[in-house]
């Protein structure tokens, strides 16, 4: 917990957004919204972006003709 204020205090500092990722359930990212973090992912937002990811490169390779 005194780890993520450390975050959370450090972002605001430097002016940029305080995030953190998530793979608790909503109860746990509605206590990170309660101390201040205003992105935070949560674990299908991380999942979505590794298929997007797996798909981008395999259509790269491809268009490079290089193997799967």
């Amino acid at each position: 917990r005194e780890a993520c204020r450390t975050i959370e205090e450090k972002a605001r500092a430097k002016g940029v957004a305080a995030g953190i990722p998530s793979f608790t359930g909503i109860d746990r990212d509605v206590q990170f919204a309660e101390m201040g973090f205003n992105f935070i992912i949560r674990e299908a937002d991380l999942r979505t972006f590794a298929q997007a990811a797996k798909a981008n490169l395999r259509t790269l390779k491809q268009k490079l003709g290089e193997p799967l």
